[in-house]
Protein backbone atom coordinates (compact mmCIF):
# COMPACT_ATOMS: atom_id res chain seq x y z
CA UNK A 1 0.00 0.00 0.00
CA UNK A 2 2.90 2.53 0.77
CA UNK A 3 3.39 2.31 -3.02
CA UNK A 4 0.08 3.34 -3.73
CA UNK A 5 0.50 6.38 -1.51
CA UNK A 6 3.56 7.19 -2.73
CA UNK A 7 1.83 7.03 -6.15
CA UNK A 8 -1.35 9.41 -4.93
CA UNK A 9 0.91 12.09 -3.38
CA UNK A 10 3.01 12.22 -6.62
CA UNK A 11 -0.22 12.15 -8.71
CA UNK A 12 -1.68 14.91 -6.80
CA UNK A 13 1.69 16.80 -6.74
CA UNK A 14 1.57 17.07 -10.63
CA UNK A 15 -1.78 18.47 -10.36
CA UNK A 16 -0.94 20.80 -8.04
CA UNK A 17 2.04 22.43 -10.27
CA UNK A 18 0.01 21.95 -13.25
CA UNK A 19 -2.65 24.39 -11.05
CA UNK A 20 -0.26 27.10 -10.03
CA UNK A 21 1.66 27.02 -13.39
CA UNK A 22 -1.78 27.67 -15.11
CA UNK A 23 -2.43 30.66 -13.09
CA UNK A 24 0.66 32.53 -14.68
CA UNK A 25 -0.37 30.77 -18.48
CA UNK A 26 -4.16 29.89 -18.67
CA UNK A 27 -3.04 27.45 -21.37
CA UNK A 28 -2.16 25.01 -18.93
CA UNK A 29 -6.14 24.55 -17.75
CA UNK A 30 -6.21 22.26 -20.88
CA UNK A 31 -2.98 20.84 -19.83
CA UNK A 32 -4.63 19.95 -16.01
CA UNK A 33 -8.09 19.12 -17.77
CA UNK A 34 -6.73 16.64 -19.77
CA UNK A 35 -4.49 15.34 -17.24
CA UNK A 36 -7.15 15.20 -14.59
CA UNK A 37 -9.43 13.22 -17.15
CA UNK A 38 -6.45 10.43 -17.73
CA UNK A 39 -5.87 10.14 -13.99
CA UNK A 40 -9.61 9.42 -13.41
CA UNK A 41 -9.70 6.47 -16.19
CA UNK A 42 -6.38 5.08 -15.35
CA UNK A 43 -7.10 4.60 -11.79
CA UNK A 44 -11.24 4.17 -12.08
CA UNK A 45 -9.93 1.72 -8.50
CA UNK A 46 -8.37 4.68 -6.45
CA UNK A 47 -10.22 5.70 -3.66
CA UNK A 48 -13.24 7.82 -3.71
CA UNK A 49 -11.81 10.40 -2.00
CA UNK A 50 -8.77 10.42 -4.68
CA UNK A 51 -11.60 9.80 -7.72
CA UNK A 52 -13.82 12.57 -6.18
CA UNK A 53 -11.04 14.97 -6.15
CA UNK A 54 -10.05 14.74 -9.50
CA UNK A 55 -13.37 14.96 -10.82
CA UNK A 56 -13.59 18.35 -9.28
CA UNK A 57 -10.45 19.58 -10.85
CA UNK A 58 -11.81 18.40 -14.11
CA UNK A 59 -15.02 20.36 -13.81
CA UNK A 60 -12.85 23.47 -12.18
CA UNK A 61 -10.45 23.00 -15.25
CA UNK A 62 -13.42 23.32 -17.30
CA UNK A 63 -15.07 26.74 -15.82
CA UNK A 64 -11.57 28.05 -15.98
CA UNK A 65 -11.82 27.68 -19.84
CA UNK A 66 -14.72 29.22 -20.18
CA UNK A 67 -16.71 25.69 -20.84
CA UNK A 68 -19.38 26.63 -18.53
CA UNK A 69 -21.66 24.15 -20.08
CA UNK A 70 -19.78 21.44 -19.69
CA UNK A 71 -18.31 22.37 -15.87
CA UNK A 72 -21.82 22.48 -15.00
CA UNK A 73 -22.37 19.30 -16.83
CA UNK A 74 -19.57 17.49 -14.95
CA UNK A 75 -20.59 18.98 -11.53
CA UNK A 76 -24.29 17.36 -11.90
CA UNK A 77 -22.32 13.99 -12.60
CA UNK A 78 -20.43 14.78 -9.23
CA UNK A 79 -23.77 15.04 -6.92
CA UNK A 80 -25.19 11.88 -9.15
CA UNK A 81 -21.83 9.77 -7.82
CA UNK A 82 -21.64 11.23 -4.52
CA UNK A 83 -24.58 12.95 -3.44
CA UNK A 84 -23.03 13.32 -0.06
CA UNK A 85 -20.07 16.03 -1.15
CA UNK A 86 -21.53 19.49 -0.30
CA UNK A 87 -18.76 21.27 -2.84
CA UNK A 88 -20.38 19.81 -6.03
CA UNK A 89 -23.54 21.40 -5.05
CA UNK A 90 -22.00 24.58 -3.58
CA UNK A 91 -19.52 25.15 -7.25
CA UNK A 92 -22.64 24.36 -9.31
CA UNK A 93 -24.86 26.84 -7.67
CA UNK A 94 -21.75 29.42 -7.70
CA UNK A 95 -21.58 28.83 -11.27
CA UNK A 96 -24.97 30.26 -12.07
CA UNK A 97 -24.68 33.14 -9.10
CA UNK A 98 -21.30 34.10 -8.90
CA UNK A 99 -21.81 34.97 -12.99
CA UNK A 100 -24.33 37.59 -13.32
CA UNK A 101 -27.30 37.10 -10.80
CA UNK A 102 -29.03 39.72 -12.40
CA UNK A 103 -29.37 38.05 -15.78
CA UNK A 104 -31.00 34.57 -13.90
CA UNK A 105 -33.74 33.45 -15.33
CA UNK A 106 -36.51 32.34 -12.80
CA UNK A 107 -35.89 28.26 -13.10
CA UNK A 108 -32.11 29.57 -12.63
CA UNK A 109 -32.81 31.03 -9.48
CA UNK A 110 -34.73 28.28 -8.51
CA UNK A 111 -32.04 25.59 -8.80
CA UNK A 112 -29.33 27.91 -7.30
CA UNK A 113 -31.43 28.36 -4.32
CA UNK A 114 -32.13 24.10 -3.84
CA UNK A 115 -28.35 23.41 -5.03
CA UNK A 116 -27.36 26.11 -1.82
CA UNK A 117 -29.38 24.51 0.33
CA UNK A 118 -28.27 21.06 -0.63
CA UNK A 119 -24.56 22.17 -0.25
CA UNK A 120 -25.92 23.00 3.74
CA UNK A 121 -27.73 19.61 4.22
CA UNK A 122 -25.21 17.63 2.68
CA UNK A 123 -23.33 15.16 4.72
CA UNK A 124 -20.17 16.04 4.20
CA UNK A 125 -17.95 18.92 5.76
CA UNK A 126 -18.13 22.29 4.19
CA UNK A 127 -15.72 25.21 4.98
CA UNK A 128 -18.01 28.24 4.06
CA UNK A 129 -21.45 27.39 5.38
CA UNK A 130 -22.05 30.80 6.46
CA UNK A 131 -21.49 31.90 3.06
CA UNK A 132 -22.91 29.66 1.42
CA UNK A 133 -25.99 30.16 3.94
CA UNK A 134 -25.91 33.79 2.94
CA UNK A 135 -25.84 33.30 -0.59
CA UNK A 136 -28.56 31.08 -0.37
CA UNK A 137 -30.88 33.69 1.39
CA UNK A 138 -29.99 36.24 -0.95
CA UNK A 139 -30.80 34.15 -3.70
CA UNK A 140 -34.30 33.00 -1.50
CA UNK A 141 -34.46 37.06 -0.81
CA UNK A 142 -34.57 37.65 -4.81
CA UNK A 143 -36.73 34.70 -5.61
CA UNK A 144 -39.21 36.61 -2.95
CA UNK A 145 -38.86 40.07 -4.50
CA UNK A 146 -39.58 38.87 -7.96
CA UNK A 147 -42.53 36.50 -7.25
CA UNK A 148 -43.99 40.45 -5.28
CA UNK A 149 -42.83 42.47 -8.46
CA UNK A 150 -43.75 40.09 -11.40
CA UNK A 151 -46.54 37.31 -9.92
CA UNK A 152 -47.18 34.76 -12.11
Amino acid sequence: MRAGCDLEAFIRSLDSDLATVAQEDPAYHEHRLEFCREVCEQFPDASDEFLLDFHHFVADSLAELDRTADSRAEFELLIEEYPEDPWAYKKLADSYWLEDPDELTREEMERTAELYRAALDAAGPLEGASMVAERYEEVERRLADRETSNPE
